[in-house]
């Protein structure tokens, strides 16, 4: 993270390297389907740890962890394998409204059956926007994932998809922020991975993606005044598996 000088800077701060790890352990509870070919999942937090550092010191997250280990979150899903309604227990339906545009539009365009023969490609664009306070209407965070199907394999009396992926996508502001916006975010993402899919039973049994990120945070001018901006740089690798 480095900070842009301008003219108003009167104290020199310097860049940070931040450093987090994750790790996460759930538990999935599927439903039958219901008359519309409905199926509900809950996802249970059981686990949840953070490991972080800046320069190298550690920072304590305890907050982060308290406010997961043991929440649930139940989606629902059509017919199709699109999820159409999610829901997350302990928030009230007015603090969750904010984010519930944005999910819906993220999760509605990545999920969903995909059809491939090995050696194809498809891709999903998504748009959506991010709820961030403060910050000037996003034009949309715009990006598009790409799912080639390598091969298949047999596992037991299960198929294994192994697919190659790719992602890039930007995030842009508008060019005016409304009343009360104090910043505006530029960013672009880039990386790519690999998932493996069992194919009968409808889930991820392992995957893993490594990203860039760039993005810069720019304060809007309060009258003649520019605040202080930002640069963020950085890499984020993704892992999960998963145990029938």
């Amino acid at each position: 993270m480095d900070f842009e000088p301008n003219d108003t800077t009167t104290v020199s701060i310097p860049a940070m390297k931040l450093a987090l790890t994750v790790t996460i352990a759930t538990t999935i509870d599927v439903g039958a389907a219901d008359d519309q070919g409905r199926v509900e999942a809950r996802i249970t937090y059981d686990d949840v740890t953070f490991d972080a550092t800046m320069n190298g010191q550690p920072v304590p997250m305890p907050a982060l962890r308290t406010s997961l280990e043991g929440r649930a979150v139940t989606m629902v899903y059509d017919r199709d394998g699109r999820i159409v309604d999610f829901k997350v227990d302990g928030i009230a339906d007015p603090m969750f409204a904010a984010l519930r545009p944005m999910m819906s539009s993220l999760f509605g365009a990545s999920t969903g059956n995909i059809t491939l023969a090995v050696g194809e490609t498809v891709t999903r664009p998504m748009e959506f926007s991010l709820p961030i306070p403060n910050a000037s209407p996003l034009g949309g965070f715009t990006f598009e994932a790409k799912f080639t199907l390598n091969s298949v394999t047999a596992e037991g009396a299960d198929r294994i998809a192994h697919l190659t992926t790719a992602i890039a996508g930007q995030m842009k502001p508008r060019a005016a922020g409304p009343d009360g916006a104090t910043a505006a975010i530029d960013m672009q993402l880039s990386g790519s991975g690999t998932m493996d899919v069992n194919v009968d039973r409808g889930l991820v049994k392992k995957g893993e993606q490594l990203m860039t990120i760039d993005a810069t945070i720019r304060g809007i001018p309060d009258g003649a005044a520019q605040p202080p901006g930002m640069r963020l740089r950085g890499t984020m690798k993704m892992s999960q598996a998963t145990e029938p």
